[in-house]
């Protein structure tokens, strides 16, 4: 039933009703989002309205297309709070999944939060996938790239050498067992 899982080296929390997030997140912003989203909401979760998933494929298009935008804020704010509502889709917040935490403290909170929401869009595309499957964690890492270039080409960020290794990746058709690899950080 939880609808966002965070998982670190050392901590995993499960937001669901009842519980709340744990200390020990080693991304301060991604704690801070999600507690921010957190509120009262938990003891509101329900099933997904199939308009609400319709709105969410939306605003992750927006997110990986648009991501410094106004709109795209406000995306990533809906698309949080109601990852965190819906009971019947999980989400594995799991940075490490990029990469060592290390090569991550660098990266802006857009890009280490993506994986999130891309991941939910190939659950909404694909309702049986496992949320700890390859497929999803792949999804979810593909629409981080597609965030980052999109914030390279407007200008929004600086080239990050691990983002950068992992386009050479997804280039070289290698990104899939990388990820495989790294997915194992996120159990």
């Amino acid at each position: 039933m939880a609808a966002v899982r965070y998982a670190s080296d050392w901590n995993v929390t499960y937001l669901e009703k009842g519980n709340s997030l744990s200390t020990k997140l080693t991304l301060p912003a991604v704690g801070l989002l999600l507690a921010l989203a957190l509120g009262s909401s938990l003891a509101a979760q329900k099933p997904a309205a199939s308009d609400d998933r319709q709105t969410a494929l939306s605003y992750v298009e927006v997110l990986e297309t648009e991501p410094g935008s106004e709109s795209a804020r406000q995306a990533a704010g809906w698309l949080t709070e109601w990852l965190i509502k819906v009971e019947d889709l999980t989400v594995n917040v799991c940075p490490a999944i990029l990469g060592p935490e290390r090569k991550l403290k660098d990266l802006p909170p857009t890009l280490t939060l993506q994986h999130m929401y891309s991941q939910a869009a190939y659950q909404i595309k694909h309702p049986d996938a496992d949320p700890g499957s390859l497929p999803v964690y792949l999804a979810g890492v593909q629409g981080t790239l597609r965030t980052y270039r999109a914030m390279k080409e407007r200008g929004e960020v600086e080239e990050y050498r691990l983002l950068e290794e992992l386009l050479a990746l997804e280039q070289e058709d290698q990104l899939e067992p990388y990820v495989a690899k790294r997915s194992k950080e996120c159990h």
